[in-house]
């Protein structure tokens, strides 16, 4: 090769001509679109196509049966208890029918009172208790009213509280709690009644079987109210103070008195037991100012003259005479006021 063919310049390679391909082209929304369909379209040939055998696979004989998580969907379900607890209500709807006719065609004889316990009856006897109640138990045990039959047992006077239970099938159990006595007061038709913690008047002395008989405590009222019970309260704590005082210390002098008499102006008056004269003892000193009273009465039977004056009783002559006396004020100290009748 010649020097000047070696510095000629080497050929240029020539470029291949640039083949443009339908990616390369512009997009096209529509030819886009067509493209998406086609593929789809061929898709689904491929999947209904195939061979004989792929297609006797595809039809199994249970193909066509619902499967088990069809057949336990929620709504099914639920639809189902719904229908079971349906049919359970009516049973039982039914066995109650079926109890409640049997109830009323049989239901006295089953459940007839064969016995009446009677507790904390001491002075009501048992006998007019369940004379009381018997009436009531027409119907049964079961069917017996037993507000009504506490109602019935609390008219009688002498019972402060009941209660009524009954023991099925056969049995009525009745407690009571009866008035306790705490003192005597005297009636507006003279009669004597007895008086309980809560100032209720009910039956007679004869009720005071233990121990000596209390003082009357007179002036009491009658009517059954809440304020007539609150006034005789008030008086019944007045006459315990009194006895209270009275027996502090020996001799006891509660037994002297037979009455006691109480005023919201004067205080408290007594009537003694063996002459029935009156003391008025006022508002306090109480065992002091009968004291006073009983000595006076004692000189006068003595005909102790002196002993009297000593005393500054007035008219202790007369007393000495023998005038009948009718009462003694012992509330102004030092001095005793005798008046007569």
């Amino acid at each position: 090769m010649s020097k000047a063919d070696a510095e000629q310049p080497a050929p240029k390679p020539r470029r291949k001509p640039v083949v443009r391909r339908n990616d390369d082209k512009p997009f096209s929304p529509s030819r886009r679109a067509g493209e998406h369909r086609a593929a789809a379209k061929s898709a689904s040939s491929r999947r209904t196509g195939g061979s004989s055998r792929r297609a006797r696979q595809d039809s199994l004989p249970f193909d066509g049966a619902p499967s088990l998580i069809a057949r336990l969907r929620p709504q099914r379900f639920m639809q189902k208890m719904l229908q079971l607890g349906i049919g359970v209500l009516g049973i039982l709807l039914l066995v109650a029918v079926v109890m409640a006719t049997y109830m009323l065609s049989h239901g006295i004889r089953l459940f007839a009172p064969r016995a009446i316990e009677i507790e904390g009856a001491t002075i009501v006897s048992q006998e007019t208790i369940k004379k009381s109640i018997e009436p009531m138990l027409d119907k049964g045990v079961l069917l017996a009213d037993l507000v009504k039959m506490r109602e019935m047992l609390l008219k009688n006077e002498l019972i402060s509280n009941a209660a009524v239970t009954r023991m099925l099938p056969d049995t009525i159990r009745v407690t009571v709690i009866e008035r306790i006595p705490v003192g005597l007061t005297r009636r507006a038709n003279n009669d004597l009644a007895c008086v309980d913690a809560e100032g209720y008047l009910f039956g007679d002395e004869k009720l005071i079987k233990k121990g000596p008989i209390p003082p009357l405590i007179s002036g009491l009222r009658e009517e059954e109210s809440n304020e007539a019970r609150a006034f005789n309260r008030q008086r019944l704590e007045a006459c315990r103070t009194l006895i209270a005082e009275l027996d502090s210390s020996e001799p006891h002098l509660s037994g002297r008195i037979d009455e006691v008499y109480y005023d919201d102006v004067e205080g408290i008056r007594v009537i003694l037991t063996d002459s029935r004269i009156a003391v008025y003892l006022g508002k306090e000193n109480y065992r002091q100012r009968l004291n006073s009273a009983l000595d006076i009465l004692d000189a006068a039977e003595r005909r102790d003259l002196q002993f009297l004056n000593l005393l500054h009783v007035e008219d202790a002559a007369r007393m000495i005479d023998g005038s009948r006396v009718a009462y003694l004020n012992t509330r102004i100290p030092r001095r005793v006021i005798v008046g007569f009748k």
